[in-house]
C-alpha cells in the first residue's frame, strides 16, 4: 500500500490532536512529522507565493510578533 504525499498531513494532524491532551512528546513529534511533510511535499516557490499573499497568515503571525518586539523594552524575562 502506497501513502500519498497528502496524506502525511493528515497523519501529522491526527498525531497532534492525540498528543495535545496526552502528551508533549506526541506533540512534538508531530510537529517535527508536518515539517518533514512539508519539506518531502510539492514546490517551495508555490508554497511561499500562498503565503506571500495570504493575509490572513500575515494578521495571525503579528499576534505572536508584537510581544516578541515588545519584550526588547521589558526588563523582566
Amino acid at each position: 500500500m502506497l501513502v500519498k504525499k497528502e496524506d502525511l498531513y493528515l497523519f501529522g494532524l491526527a498525531l497532534m490532536a492525540i498528543g495535545l491532551p496526552v502528551s508533549e512528546f506526541l506533540m512534538s513529534l508531530s510537529i517535527m512529522f508536518l515539517a518533514i511533510a512539508w519539506l518531502v511535499n510539492g514546490v517551495k516557490k508555490v508554497h511561499w507565493q500562498a503565503i506571500k499573499h495570504n493575509k490572513l497568515f500575515w494578521a495571525s503571525s503579528l499576534l505572536f510578533l508584537i510581544p516578541l518586539i515588545s519584550l526588547i523594552w521589558t526588563d523582566d524575562f
